[in-house]
């Protein structure tokens, strides 16, 4: 009794004195779309001039619009459009940017703590006529580049791709035969070698064939049936045309090539290649993992990609049609490119013995009469 009397007060405090909870926090007051990526920023020199200009946003906006001109002030015409559900705006111009110029663009969103951003940013000087002679170009070795990104059909084909074409590197060079004069086109020859990694230096592999890319079926050059590239400075176009390729006696083609690079004004690097062909990619067997007739095919088929009947050539499903963009080739100064035959590996196999594995590749009867080189058997 006398403990139910001293609890007592206690219990009628905690009635008489409520607890109290502390008030909502009110949530932050909405600020709009965000910007979370401006391409290009304020401040961006070397804009490709063929390159769209884009806009991320964190969520779509209520309205977006674009204006670009060049910094006098002079309105240039694009298409601005919002895609990736409303999550990106692009502004591609109507014509080419003028190279080595300033320009400004504005984004206008609703709703936005932004309102109106601005930027300016200037071209590089990709687009412009050579400042050099054409000429130059003879005897110079570019390597392709091509990133992931940059296969951008059918979706999934580039990171596959790409892995190999980075591991390997693809050469090619501009050859003797070439002829830069408007009433000669097409008159660029082009040669195509494979390369080897020595740390970080790049080389010839002695191993491996060359390939001429202006060659016809023939596969000799300055015959009927060549396929020349076209020079119209600074544009460098090969196709559309066939590409006969041929591995291990197996033709095995790039077919409705066509392949467009724009040259450096100096002759630096090549840029904005774009990339369109039906590709037998038993070509890039030998690239990857094994070797084996048909493993390039595999590994796309593992990403949902299905090699489908080549339309020339060597029958087999090897094909699949790419389409590449913004692929660039990079000079490679230390490498001239060597003209070489299947005889000249085998060669180096007799005399030197190097180049085993890719001497017994041409040598499918293995009693040394190595029957997929005929220049070898005809010698």
């Amino acid at each position: 009794m006398t403990r139910a009397l001293l609890l007592a007060p206690a219990l009628l405090l905690l009635i008489s004195c409520p607890t109290t909870e502390p008030p909502d926090e009110e949530p932050p007051p909405y600020e709009g779309v965000v910007i979370t990526e401006f391409v290009p920023a304020d401040g961006a020199t070397d804009f490709l001039f063929t390159a769209t200009l884009y806009v991320h946003f964190d969520e779509m906006p209520e309205e977006a619009t674009a204006v670009l001109s060049t910094a006098a002030g002079e309105s240039v015409g694009a298409a601005v459009a919002l895609e990736n559900d409303g999550l990106t705006l692009r502004v591609d111009p109507f014509v080419p940017l003028e190279p080595s110029t300033a320009y400004v663009w504005t984004v206008t969103l609703a709703p936005s703590s932004i309102g109106s951003f601005e930027a300016s940013f200037s071209t590089g000087p990709h687009g412009a006529p050579l400042s050099v002679d054409a000429e130059d170009l003879v005897g110079r070795t570019y390597r392709i580049e091509v990133e992931p990104a940059d296969l951008v059909d059918p979706p999934g084909a580039g990171p596959v791709i790409s892995t190999y074409l980075t591991e390997t590197p693809i050469l090619i060079a501009v050859t003797e035969r070439s002829s830069f004069e408007a009433e000669a086109q097409p008159g660029v020859y082009l040669l195509g070698a494979l390369g080897v990694y020595d740390g970080e230096t790049i080389s010839q592999n002695l191993c491996r064939g060359t390939t001429s890319l202006s060659a016809g079926a023939d596969a000799e050059p300055l015959t009927d049936d060549d396929i020349p590239s076209t020079w119209d400075d600074p544009i460098l176009q090969m196709g559309p045309h066939d590409l006969p390729l041929e591995v291990s006696g197996v033709l095995a083609g790039i077919y409705d090539l066509d392949l467009r690079w724009v040259v450096h004004p100096d002759l630096n690097d090549f840029e904005d290649g774009a990339f369109s062909g039906i590709v037998d990619t038993r070509w890039l067997d030998s690239l990857t993992p094994g070797g084996e007739l048909g493993s390039a095919c595999e590994l796309l088929d593992a990403v949902g990609l299905t090699c489908e009947e080549c339309p020339g050539g060597t029958p087999g499903a090897f094909c699949v049609e790419l389409r590449g963009e913004h692929m660039t080739a990079q000079p490679v100064p230390e490498v001239v490119l060597e003209e070489r035959t299947c005889a000249d590996v085998i060669a180096r196999w007799v005399d030197l013995a190097d180049c085993e594995e890719q001497a017994a590749s041409l040598d499918p009867d293995d009693d040394g009469s190595y029957a997929d080189c005929p220049e070898w058997t005809t010698r």
